[in-house]
């Protein structure tokens, strides 16, 4: 986290991807970084960008399982009706999951 923290201190732009389009905040979640991922959020990082299988951070989220993230992400903005490649939404990671707290989180962040 600290390193983080002072990167972005020096310069480094926060939405920098990588060569799949990968963002900082898409690493983060995937690799189950998540105070680093909140860090990401709450400085404003871009919850739209997604990588080059059109995931967002929303749909890492989801397929994560973590319903905190999920509701962060949602909370400041995240689309909840993006589409991967495949078609799929962060709904659809949700139910693969099985997750219904989360299903009806994402149900309700489509609402709005």
């Amino acid at each position: 986290m600290e390193i983080v923290k002072l990167l972005l201190e020096k310069g480094a732009i926060i939405d920098t991807i990588d060569e799949d389009r990968k963002s900082a905040l898409i690493h983060a979640i995937d690799q189950g970084q998540l105070e680093v991922a909140k860090f990401l959020v709450l400085k404003g990082s871009d919850l739209s960008i997604p990588d080059n299988e059109e995931k967002t951070p929303l749909i890492y989220a989801a397929s994560k399982n973590n319903i905190d993230l999920v509701q962060l992400l949602l909370i400041h903005g995240s689309d909840p009706t993006a589409k991967d490649k495949d078609g799929r939404t962060a709904l659809s990671f949700a139910e693969e999951v099985k997750s219904q707290e989360m299903i009806e989180v994402l149900k309700m962040g489509k609402k709005k």
